[in-house]
């Protein structure tokens, strides 16, 4: 690219001197008190987007020895064989998945099969731990287990996790560090042509563009306008052909099958006629978000929305099996955001409850004169933490009801103990329970903690606006985590069940040399007659 530019007639250049400043797809700016491990690609990416060149101490690298004596080819679907010991066997499934039968059904099957089957195979394998079931009402048992993590040590849990034959961290991490690093190659390059990327994710960047391209109103954008107003360039669509060209070259997969680059625009972008048309983004954190386009009467129509975490729920709606509550809730936020006034939908007034099946006694004991075995509950949140105490981890539920307009005549007690619970405060007409209103209105209100706006103060919802920057993070203590598991059965999919409601803590493994070390650091701080005075009350 060009290092001159011309400037438009209606830009003023400002540059916020830090190229890099709003980059997405790298770690942010990361001390340590101690030193950490890193996956080669992340060091690489690094580099790439211009955050200096790591410096690095110690290094090591898997190397492969020998050929597995037992490979055998294997038939997916009965037509499509793989010999691993010839190939690439995810790499040759997604060459698979690629071809073409002419029969659609089949065709998406299969597609969606072998991506599925990629995968598992090249990642999920790699980090497949399984927490060790544990019966609720027996008393708990302690194991001690050997952790392996920036240092070896031995740690006691009481639900310990096993590995799967296949489980491999390092390998996972350079799987993911790899897509992290392609993600930075990518973002380069729209640096380079002095665009910017609004958001990414695992696999995929979303790049600000319009047909022809120019500058776009944005908060906090390194332009600002004749009006005042601050921007961000947006590339044209011939820019980004370009650039996914030159991305062409990264890729691994036989050009015959799988034509042109590793990344791809995406089918959202493309009207019904399959021509490209002009999308949106409103995002609030990381995976939520909505694209939209405005059609030729100016009306808001959706062409991908997020349902991370306000998918959790029931939908308002009967039989809505395409979750059309969604849909509408993200309308409404983004009518909102655009200063609009929009009337709130019956249902904003219906508690939020997600569905759990039963599946063991500890839950089907307090239904049981009511219910059967795989019958369904309604399970709803309260309104705010400390609205019960009937126990420790009270839950609202019920049996699973349609019409969701009856939800106070429901015989709601509490999942955990079984007490009565009542839908409303004390002589008061205030439900205690979530209701969809405060889901909805979440969309617009969380904040990406991740993130900080380009002021660099702390985020809020009228400051995370426009292009943001990378939250400064200094480590002070390194934990080693096991699984993450489901915190809370409201916070769950419709197929949860009991043992994942009695996974309700991931394993912290916790180094017993290094507590006792911290501990004596600390008494030494504040020193040893001063603690002494204090444990003794003198």
């Amino acid at each position: 690219m060009p290092a001159a530019r011309k400037l438009a007639a209606n830009e003023v250049p400002e540059s916020d001197g830090d190229p890099a400043s709003h980059r997405l797809v790298t770690i942010g700016p990361l001390t340590s008190t101690e030193a950490l491990w890193f996956a080669g690609p992340d060091l690489a990416a690094a580099a790439i987007v211009g955050t200096g060149r790591p410096r690095v101490v110690r290094a090591w690298r898997l190397r492969p020895e020998g050929v597995q004596s037992t490979l055998q080819p294997v038939k997916f679907r009965g037509e499509d064989l793989i010999d691993p010991a010839t190939c690439n066997p995810f790499q040759r499934l997604i060459e698979l998945r690629k071809r073409k039968s002419g029969n659609k059904l089949d065709d998406d099957l299969r597609s969606t099969g072998y991506k599925t089957t990629a995968n598992s195979g090249a990642y999920g394998s790699f980090v497949e731990t399984t927490p060790e079931d544990i019966d609720p009402d027996a008393p708990p048992r302690s194991t001690r287990v050997s952790v392996h993590g920036l240092r070896a040590f031995e740690a006691i849990v009481e639900r310990p996790e096993w590995h799967s034959p296949l489980c491999s961290f390092p390998i996972a991490a350079l799987v993911t560090a790899g897509a992290r690093l392609l993600l930075s190659v990518a973002e380069r390059l729209v640096r380079e042509a002095q665009g910017e990327v609004c958001y990414c994710d695992t696999d995929s960047l979303m790049v600000i563009t319009r047909k022809d391209g120019g500058l776009v109103p944005c908060e906090g954008g390194p332009y600002r306008l004749h009006d005042g107003r601050r921007a961000v360039r947006a590339l044209s669509w011939a820019q980004l052909d370009r650039i996914l060209d030159d991305l062409a070259a990264l890729k691994v997969y036989d050009p015959a099958i799988v034509p042109g680059s590793s990344f791809k625009i995406e089918d959202e972008n493309l009207d019904a006629a399959g021509d490209r048309r002009q999308l949106w983004f409103y995002g609030t954190r990381e995976k939520s978000y909505a694209l939209y386009a405005v059609n030729d009467d100016g009306e808001l129509v959706l062409a991908k929305q997020s349902a991370h975490t306000i998918g959790q729920y029931r939908s308002p709606y009967p039989r809505d099996r395409e979750r059309r509550w969604i849909a509408e809730a993200w309308i409404r936020t983004i009518r909102q955001a655009l200063g609009e006034i929009v009337e709130p939908p019956p249902w904003f007034e219906f508690p939020a409850t997600s569905q759990l099946t039963l599946t063991t006694w500890n839950l089907t004991k307090h239904y049981r004169k009511t219910s059967n075995p795989f019958d369904f509950l309604a399970v709803a949140q309260l309104a705010y933490p400390g609205m019960l105490r009937c126990c420790d981890a009270p839950r609202p539920s019920c049996l699973l009801f349609k019409n969701l307009a009856a939800w106070a005549e429901q015989d709601w007690r509490c999942l955990s103990c079984g007490t009565v619970i009542e839908p409303y405060l004390a002589d008061t007409e205030l439900p205690i329970f979530k209701m969809y209103r405060r889901v909805v209105a979440n969309l617009a209100q969380s904040i990406e903690l991740k993130r900080l706006p380009a002021s660099g103060a702390e985020p809020t919802p009228e400051t995370m606006r426009g292009l943001t920057i990378p939250r400064p993070v200094h480590a002070t203590l390194i934990s080693h985590l096991g699984k993450e598991v489901i915190v809370d059965p409201s916070d769950a999919s419709e197929d949860l069940t009991a043992e994942e409601l009695n996974a309700t803590e991931p394993v912290i493994y916790r180094d017993e040399g290094q507590m006792i070390d911290s501990l004596r650091a600390r008494v030494r701080a504040a020193g040893v007659k001063r603690v002494a005075r204090a444990g003794t009350g003198v």
